[in-house]
């Protein structure tokens, strides 16, 4: 069985082909994102992090104020399977209410954001199928002869 590999080097025009190694340029890419778009990068991630802590914060005021709302017996051995689903789905109704449409809008703005960018910048950045589906699958010619 013998593997064989080929490697892409530049061409005439100076234009760097993507080769075997494609992780070292694809990072590249996604480095001169990070600093060219820094602020909106931090403001995404502390989107994220406040989205997940908020999550959590009203989880656990739900469950501290649930028995005091009479929602749930107050010893586990009166629920009952009606007490268990009743408060699964109130507890998802106050996480979606509560977070879930704030995130659907930051969501609705971040993707807002990403159609404001230019269409070729847009375009090097797409991160599945198109142009980097295509480079993935030509890159990828690391093949065994049987």
């Amino acid at each position: 069985m013998e593997l064989f590999l080929e490697v892409k080097s530049r061409s005439k025009g100076g234009k760097k082909e993507r080769g075997f190694v494609k992780g070292e340029e694809v990072a590249s890419d996604w480095r001169r994102f990070m600093r060219k778009h820094w602020k909106a990068v931090g403001i995404f991630v502390v989107a994220a992090a406040l989205a997940l802590a908020g999550a959590v914060y009203v989880f656990l005021w739900f469950v501290k104020n649930a028995q005091s709302t009479g929602l749930v017996p107050s010893t586990l051995g009166l629920w009952t399977m009606a007490n268990l689903v009743t408060f699964i789905l109130n507890a998802i109704f106050w996480d979606l209410l509560f977070i879930g449409i704030p995130v659907v809008v930051g969501v609705g703005a971040a993707w807002l954001w990403c159609r404001r960018l230019p269409g070729e910048e847009r375009r090097g950045y797409h991160s599945g199928g198109g142009r980097a589906g295509r480079v993935a699958a030509a890159d990828y010619r690391c093949c065994s002869s049987l």
